[in-house]
């Protein structure tokens, strides 16, 4: 058998859509997403993705040059 994932955007769409199940006979449940609460590492890295995106573009675009792995092995 398939599976249908229906996200409804707030209470109403949820109490409209289980409302249409159940008149239509349809086996359906429902099941709470669970929001993880990032740490303080995953937070600062997501944090600082835009900004290296933007360092890898700005290489791309030649306006900036940035080290070869070479030089960053010799850094460690």
């Amino acid at each position: 058998m398939d599976t249908i994932i229906i996200k409804p955007k707030n209470k109403e769409e949820l109490e409209l859509i289980s409302t249409l199940m159940e008149r239509m006979n349809i086996s359906a449940s429902v099941q709470k997403d669970e929001v993880k609460k990032l740490t303080k590492a995953e937070k600062e890295f997501l944090d600082s993705l835009p900004k290296r995106l933007q360092e890898v573009q700005d290489h791309l675009d030649g306006k900036i040059k940035l080290k070869d792995a070479r030089a960053l092995l010799d850094e460690i």
